[in-house]
């Protein structure tokens, strides 16, 4: 990170400093020796094609893993429990496949940047099974989706420190205006449909004749398709989340 001047700089550090003191001084400083603090796990997790991986910040002695969060303000808990669930459940799935032992609590520190310095922290409760099993769903769509390719945009904040920005950039000028392109193409092609059809060929029986106006509901069915695909392809790209500690 580069500082427009000496001062800057310091207004900076003497922040974070300040941060890392509200921490010390706090109710939720460690107090026991930890398990281990940066911890990497790499394990196999039934239901994944491939093994899970990740570092934790901190590891507690009762094997809670310890997730170290910045924040401009206060968190709402349920909503930082939320957000976290797919990271928090991770750990919990890593450390079971490791220890043999279920964590007694997910947790999340806050370390929250206001004029005084807060340090909250979240307690999650370990996941069931289905809230595991969700969680193995959502990584395995992560799976398959870098397997097919599949690198729909996200916007968010998280732009601002994303290596792949300029390829997202990319991604979004050449395919979504492809995806714009094609129902556009295809109206056309109803259109053309409609003020020159076919000719009309009678059928062999003794039928009611519908002509070209077949093509024209089929061009119009397949039109509806892509344009709902193209909305739940924009959808799918919604806004992105919370940076990690």
């Amino acid at each position: 990170m580069g500082f427009a001047d000496g001062a800057e700089r310091e207004k900076s550090l003497d922040a974070g400093l300040r941060v890392v003191r509200a921490y010390l001084e706090s109710p939720e400083a460690l107090k026991a020796k930890p398990v281990g603090v940066e911890v990497y796990l790499s394990e196999s997790i039934p239901g994944l094609p491939v093994p899970l991986a990740g570092v934790i910040d901190l590891v507690q002695a009762d094997l809670s893993p310890v997730d170290f969060k910045s924040a401009a303000s206060r968190p709402d808990p349920d909503q930082a429990a939320f957000e976290n669930e797919l990271q928090l459940v991770s750990y919990q799935l890593l450390i079971e496949a490791t220890a043999g032992r279920t964590p007694p609590s997910l947790d999340l520190v806050f370390l929250v940047k206001t004029k005084a310095p807060q340090v909250i922290r979240v307690k999650v409760p370990p996941a069931e099974d289905a809230r595991k099993d969700r969680a193995v769903a959502m990584l395995n769509a992560a799976v398959d989706g870098i397997a097919e390719k599949r690198f729909h945009p996200a916007p968010g904040m998280q732009c601002s420190w994303c290596g792949y920005r300029q390829e997202c950039m990319l991604w979004e000028v050449e395919e979504i205006w492809g995806l714009i392109m094609l129902p556009l193409l295809l109206l056309a092609a109803c259109h053309r449909a409609a003020t020159d059809p076919p000719p009309y060929i009678p059928p062999p029986t003794d039928t009611t004749p519908i002509g070209g106006g077949l093509s024209v509901i089929g061009l119009g069915i397949v039109v509806a398709a892509v344009v709902v695909a193209l909305g739940d392809a924009l959808r799918g790209s919604g806004k992105g989340g919370e940076r990690d500690g």
